[in-house]
């Protein structure tokens, strides 16, 4: 919870109890109604859900006439943002994968960074599939990495330390880890 709250730069105090409250206080916001809620967070009493939705506050332009529901009226969207342009790129980086004794449905990943005229590598990073299509991926802590770190770039190291990185990670080694996996599965030694 630390890791990602530093990654996504909140420098608030929060534990994993707060993903709770946020979760039903967006679910309220989000038009669900507060007794699917109730339910959803185990509660006997709805007053219980009542203080965990206390901060919902819906926005109006989410809100939705009964009187629009019966004549088939949809309600205004709201503007969409571009999409952000992607980063330009600071390096070559090549992901590899090896099997882990005794887990079948786990790899250990390697990265393999270019640095000028040599490779920097990053290990401890595992993928697992604990159930068919979920992929799961466990990055150690950026200081687990402080030596090969040093050896980046600034641009380099900026980028790995950004939260856009982790959601490359988690597309890239995904997919790349389906692909490993079925390939395995295809020659018989998976």
């Amino acid at each position: 919870m630390k890791r990602a709250m530093k990654i996504a730069r909140i420098g608030k105090v929060a534990g994993p109890h707060c993903l709770r409250h946020s979760f039903a206080t967006h679910m309220l916001e989000r038009g669900t109604d507060i007794r699917f809620i109730q339910e959803l967070l185990g509660h006997v009493k709805l007053d219980t859900t009542k203080i965990y939705t206390h901060v919902a506050v819906p926005k109006q332009q989410e809100l939705q006439s009964p009187l629009d529901a019966l004549t088939g009226q949809p309600k205004p969207s709201a503007p969409r943002l571009p999409a952000p342009a992607p980063p330009k790129p600071v390096g070559r980086m090549q992901i590899c994968l090896r099997e882990i004794a005794g887990e079948p449905q786990a790899a250990s990943v390697k990265l393999s960074i270019q640095n000028l005229d040599r490779y920097v590598f990053l290990e401890g990073i595992v993928v697992r599939e604990p159930r068919p299509g979920w992929i799961t991926l466990e990055v150690p802590p950026l200081e687990q990495w402080e030596r090969p770190l040093c050896a980046l770039t600034a641009a380099q190291r900026a980028r790995i330390e950004s939260p856009e990185f982790y959601h490359l990670l988690q597309q890239h080694i995904g997919r790349r880890y389906l692909a490993w996996k079925q390939s395995r599965a295809r020659t018989g030694t998976g």
